[in-house]
């Protein structure tokens, strides 16, 4: 039996990139996947404090992307079949 489970990214709209996360994301093909939204929405509430509490933005750009990932029964990932973007 196949079960599945949701993990998300960040990708930046105007760039067709995911970010890899951190104070300073960089920004690459792959990115960084969080494993629950409340994990992601952390990060985002880390990102919007910035470092000595200087307060920013979130760029509009920015969108979180859902990705449903398929696991065996043994709970390990199955190897995707294709991913496109676009």
């Amino acid at each position: 039996m196949k079960r599945t489970k949701n993990v998300f990214a960040i990708l930046d709209t105007k760039t067709g990139l995911f970010s890899t996360g951190g104070y300073e994301p960089q920004w690459t093909k792959q990115g960084k996947v969080w494993n629950s939204i409340g994990s992601l929405k952390n990060h985002l509430q880390l990102y919007a404090r910035g470092l000595c509490g200087k307060r920013r933005d979130i760029p509009a750009s920015w969108e979180v992307v859902t990705f449903e990932v398929v696991t065996s029964p043994s709970g390990a990932p199955l190897p995707p079949l294709s991913c496109s973007l676009g």
